[in-house]
């Protein structure tokens, strides 16, 4: 009899088929899950490859290093009488669209392709350790599909590959699926670009009384009751905004609008000019656009998928596939490579290039700008800018919350952030700021040069650290996170491991911007909707279930259990989880619904003052601000902050 291997994900292959399959393998059958939740149907009766979800966490750690090395490579090679980096300067020099594209900036949270990477290593993996004859496929996505049949020739299994129907357009053409998007950003651009021209007077008014300190931030990410006061507080730097007042300095602010709790590009708009009459100093970034800019814009990027195009049809780069994935990586970092440049990654680094451009030499007064560092297009743009039209402004990347080491969006290879002075310099700001030393030291780790500034989000933790742990209390807290392919990962998790209502007592609490009225669907019969605040809902629970979110750092400082869980069908990105000393680790239901019983029975292993130590290591809470105040509001001779 032939052993086979059936990796699967989302619905079960039709019963016909799986009977077929047990027949031609004697029995000698195994699954490789690779979806949310449990198996479902004829799947669940087959024994599954035992620690799938370790053993995926284990190969995504292997992955890590090898494309940060791979990406850099990419960047560096010959092409076009130069490097692949240098090809991509935009028509006059200034910034590259290599570090707008995926494949440089590796955002684990903007594609599945990264995370697939690591599926077919989990895959290669296990069919390299089972001599298996045959290999039996039936996944949604036909990259993947197509990877897995190649990694199952390469091991000497015979690949079949279930067609399925009913699959997303998204899913089938993804290359596709990111022109619209970036097409869409331009044409979105442009409107906004127009409406604020024709609905916002004061440009000039507004220009003259910029100060010397400019903020970059998402807007309007406000916060709310400060907002029904008529008063602007940014809801991330709220406190550095007291500090100015106090240093009798102001802020003057470059808004970057994001859809937030259900409010539009108009709402937004008509806020910021309710604070700006107020004496706000605001600005949305597309207004500083011109029409020349906007033309220009879509040629550059029609310019550089191109030059894309030409290096990939003459065989690319050396070492378009990274060693470790073998020959079944090549249907995905082709993706990769085409989506990096017809993606809207390069479509919004040409228009935020062009726009932080005209700012830094409208604004003359301004000498610091300071933005929340993600390593995100937006923010290698404000760099690129600055370089090129002016060199004198001191940029200061904050790094704002938590860090993971798998957001590869935050790490370079050391020969990137070596900077030569050429124009296709991987763009840094001048200072990075990161807000504690746990951060600072992984950062530094990765060959950055750091500073520490207090942690403006988090300041408050300072006030509840300061008060005695609350007593052990029931009930468990699932906290979404804004990615939602991972909130509904993290509710079909908790959905396996109860599913009746009344098994256990559970409240959902959503990421603001992915509410639970749009995941109503998801949520599973045990799971009720949480109605009040977070901070409250944390207070009161005993054990928080959390995805790659900074509430679960927060709920340690509640004296909160924390329980991370591991997918399978989605990246590993919880910074928590990199702590096994003050969370627990869960990679199946079943070990969900035992560890809830341990915890709900006192039985912990973990302290709550050990969490709490943890959390003032992480972050500097320091309420007074001193580092704030020397980075940015220095006093001049002569000149004291107002204490």
């Amino acid at each position: 009899m032939t052993r086979i291997l059936l990796v699967a994900e989302g619905a079960a292959p039709p019963a016909p088929v799986l009977e077929r399959l047990r027949r031609e393998g004697g029995g000698d059958i195994a699954l490789l899950w690779l979806g949310d939740g449990v198996p479902s149907g004829g799947l669940g009766c087959l024994p599954q490859v035992p620690d799938a979800a370790r053993l995926l966490r284990e190969e995504t750690d292997r992955l890590r290093e090898e494309i940060v090395r791979w990406s850099c490579d990419l960047g560096e090679a010959p092409a076009c009488g130069g490097r692949v980096k240098d090809a991509l300067l935009l028509p006059g020099g200034g910034f590259s669209t290599w570090w707008a594209g995926l494949l440089s900036e590796k955002n684990t949270l903007k594609s599945p392709l990264f995370h697939r990477l690591a599926q077919l290593g989990l895959a290669r993996r296990v069919l390299g350790a089972g001599r298996y004859g045959r290999c039996f496929i039936s996944v949604q996505d036909p990259l993947l599909g197509e990877a897995l049949s190649l990694a199952a020739r390469e091991a000497d299994a015979v690949p079949q590959e279930e067609r399925r129907s009913g699959v997303p357009w998204s899913v089938r053409h993804p290359v596709l699926r990111v022109v619209i998007t970036a097409v869409g950003f331009w044409l979105r651009t442009a409107g906004r670009h127009l409406r604020l021209r024709l609905s916002w007077r004061g440009r000039a008014r507004r220009i003259a009384g910029c100060s010397e300190h400019l903020c970059v931030s998402y807007f309007p990410l406000v916060d709310r009751r400060a907002a029904a006061a008529g008063r602007f507080l940014n809801r991330f730097t709220g406190e550095l905004q007291g500090l100015a007042a106090r240093c009798g300095k102001r802020l003057s602010w470059i808004l970057v609008y994001i859809p937030l709790e259900g409010r539009s590009f108009g709402d937004a708009l008509g806020l910021a000019r309710e604070f700006s009459a107020k004496g706000e100093n605001l600005f949305f970034w597309e207004e500083v656009l011109d029409l020349g800019s906007l033309l220009r814009a879509m040629w550059f990027w029609l310019r550089q998928a191109f030059i894309g195009e030409r290096l990939l049809a003459s065989g690319g780069p050396g070492g378009l596939v990274p060693p470790l994935l073998g020959a079944g990586g090549a249907p995905l970092t082709r993706a990769l490579w085409r989506i990096s440049f017809w993606g809207a990654g390069p479509m919004e680094g040409i228009l935020y290039y062009a726009a932080f451009s005209a700012a830094w030499r409208r604004l003359e007064g301004v000498r610091r700008c300071v933005y929340n560092c993600e390593m995100l297009v937006l923010e290698k743009a404000i760099n690129a800018a600055r370089s090129k039209a002016r060199p004198g402004l001191r940029t200061v990347g904050f790094q704002h919350s938590t860090l993971s080491r798998n957001f590869w969006s935050h790490f370079y290879d050391r020969r990137e952030l070596v900077r030569s002075g050429a124009e296709s310099d991987l763009p840094l700001p001048d200072v990075l700021a990161a807000n504690g030393r746990l951060p600072a030291e992984m950062l530094e780790a990765a060959g950055y040069s750091v500073t520490m500034a207090e942690s403006l989000r988090y300041l408050y933790l300072q006030r509840i650290l300061s008060e005695p742990p609350r007593a052990r209390r029931s009930g468990l807290l699932v906290i979404g996170s804004i990615d939602r392919q991972e909130t509904v990962a993290l509710l079909r998790f908790v959905g396996a491991a109860f599913p009746r209502a009344g098994d256990a007592d559970i409240l959902f609490a959503a990421h603001p911007a992915l509410p639970a009225s749009r995941l109503r669907a998801e949520i599973p019969p045990a799971v009720a909707a949480c109605q009040g605040p977070l901070a409250e809902a944390m207070a009161a629970a005993g054990i928080v279930l959390s995805g790659a979110s900074t509430a679960a750092f927060e709920a340690l400082a509640y004296g909160c259990e924390v329980v991370v869980p591991v997918f399978r069908g989605v990246m590993f990105m919880n910074p928590i989880g990199e702590f096994p000393e003050v969370c627990h680790l869960v990679h199946e239901p079943e070990e969900l619904r035992h560890v809830m019983e341990r915890l709900t029975r006192g039985d912990s292993r973990h302290d709550p003052e050990v969490g709490r130590r943890f959390i003032r290591d992480y972050w500097l809470l320091d309420e007074r601000m001193p580092r704030w105040r020397a980075l940015l509001f220095a006093p001049e001779p002569r000149e004291a902050c107002i204490s």
